[in-house]
């Protein structure tokens, strides 16, 4: 009797479905902090604000760079005068959390923070930063401006091109970069400067491409068959 010995060959695929990991800690801002002026915001206070630092001071936005150009985090509220100057012109509510970042741009004030995340990504990787974004009308109108930059620490940078429009609406913004040879294996720095706009929900993320385990799965090899 011939005996036929069949192979099975197994192939066990683990999908990993957990949420993208976030390489920027405090990226929503929500943090309670308290700057050198006594200023203390904190998501669970309506109308609460506090400066990034300001000229001189210590004090700034937890995982964040000082941000010496009085950049402000602000819990707004519906009157829209969570700022330190007690105003009112049109933020009256973050995008994630309860807490946004800004600066005023008609009193000549912009914010300029950054922070090393400490990640490294490889060559063919795709570095992915996503923010949502705020131009006040009330605020610095057609005049908001804001850099949005990847950073890759002793390499180069890459940065987003931004449009102030529409306003008075969170708007979702995206940068991807391609890892470079060169830009791999470098830390990865998020840099954000502007005036007259507010940021908020920002991610870092990392994507590796996928393995292919099929060897030829494109079938491109050349080959001789059995009839010449």
């Amino acid at each position: 009797m011939n005996k036929y010995i069949a192979l099975l060959i197994m192939m066990t695929v683990v999908i990993d479905a957990s949420a993208s990991t976030n390489y920027l800690a405090n990226g929503s801002f929500e943090q309670t902090f308290t700057d050198n002026y006594g200023q203390t915001v904190d998501a669970s206070i309506d109308g609460s604000s506090a400066y990034g630092s300001g000229a001189t001071a210590t004090a700034y936005m937890p995982s964040w760079s000082a941000d010496a150009n009085w950049g402000y985090a602000s819990n707004p509220n519906a009157a829209g005068t969570a700022n330190p100057w007690g105003e009112n012109y049109g933020l009256t509510v973050a995008s994630d959390g309860n807490i946004a970042y800004g600066a005023r741009g008609n009193n000549g004030s912009y914010f300029d923070i950054h922070q090393n995340t400490g990640a490294q990504a490889a060559e063919g990787d795709t570095v992915t930063l996503t923010l949502d974004t705020i131009a006040l009308s009330g605020d610095y109108g057609v005049n908001a401006w804001l850099n949005i930059y990847v950073q890759f620490l002793g390499d180069s940078q890459a940065q987003l091109v931004y449009v102030n429009t529409p306003q008075d609406v969170w708007t979702a913004q995206s940068l991807q970069v391609v890892v470079s040879a060169g830009q791999a294996g470098k830390d990865v720095r998020v840099q954000l400067q502007g005036a007259g706009v507010h940021v908020d929900n920002v991610r870092l993320e990392i994507e590796t491409p996928p393995t292919n385990y099929v060897v030829n799965g494109s079938f491109e090899q050349s080959f001789t068959d059995g009839y010449g």
